[in-house]
């Protein structure tokens, strides 16, 4: 399936910059080669929310005997959220690192690298998103004009994500074994944001908790914008804003300070 590589390929018009094309190009190549060795290639970006639907909602529903209203639309859009927030972060963390080769022979500014990954992330996000909405008309869920709103839910993440994958790609540089073990922290993160469950089903003190993790704020935006039919809650989505404009000046400011010494690394 080559709806995402074709969403990549597609003349853009964005604000005039000399590295976009590079984006788009390595994009494209690094998304022919993730899946080159797959059968189903592509296909297992779509599949594996909707294996996962199933998986949970059988424990969910039939194990621990809870019920919630269209619970398979509500499961898919924090699966796919969750899955577009921890790609970019872990695939961010090791962009540098990954192309120490590259880094000799082009004088690239190191911001365009993680800026890569994130890209091809979202790409992804977008087409997964198609499945919501076949769900939707399949369980009968209401569209409204809320849906809108998920544009700037996902403009404030990219920010966020943007600015945390710098950090994330000059610390995964120096330490080799920084992807594997973010992939571990984000696993508990996972647990500790409402992807497969709802807030509701939590003690009031643990809520005030849970509201502190930015993925709680960006996967509760696009559930009210998408599922519920209201504005998402705009003092998250600030939150989620502040978080990138804290950490893009920093993660600018190191890779820009280091940017000679990368390529020193073996």
């Amino acid at each position: 399936m080559n709806i995402i590589v074709a969403i990549i390929s597609m003349n853009i018009r964005l604000p005039k910059w000399k590295y976009w094309d590079y984006v788009k190009y390595a994009s494209k190549t690094t998304l022919k080669s993730r899946y080159s060795n797959m059968y189903l290639g592509y296909v297992w970006w779509f599949l594996d929310p909707l294996l996962f639907m199933v998986i949970y909602t059988f424990v969910y529903q039939v194990v621990f005997q809870r019920e919630l209203a269209n619970y398979p639309v509500f499961l898919l859009i924090g699966l796919i959220s969750w899955r577009w927030i921890s790609g970019s972060l872990t695939q961010a963390s090791a962009s540098i690192y990954q192309r120490l080769g590259l880094i000799e022979q082009i004088a690239a500014p190191k911001h365009v690298f993680p800026l890569v990954n994130i890209f091809i992330e979202t790409m992804l996000f977008i087409a997964a998103l198609m499945i919501i909405p076949m769900a939707m008309l399949v369980l009968g869920v209401p569209f409204t004009w809320h849906v809108v709103e998920v544009i700037p839910i996902a403009l404030v993440t990219i920010f966020a994500l943007y600015g945390l994958g710098m950090i994330f790609a000059h610390i995964g540089t120096y330490v080799a074994d920084f992807k594997q073990i973010l992939s571990y922290m984000l696993r508990l993160t996972f647990y500790l944001s409402p992807i497969f469950y709802d807030l509701s089903d939590l003690a009031p003190n643990m809520r005030e908790i849970m509201w502190m993790n930015p993925a709680t704020a960006v996967v509760q935006g696009f559930r009210d914008a998408i599922l519920y039919g209201n504005s998402p809650s705009y003092t998250g989505m600030l939150y989620v804003l502040m978080i990138g404009l804290v950490t893009i000046p920093i993660g600018y400011s190191l890779l820009k300070k280091y940017d000679r010494t990368y390529a020193k690394i073996k």
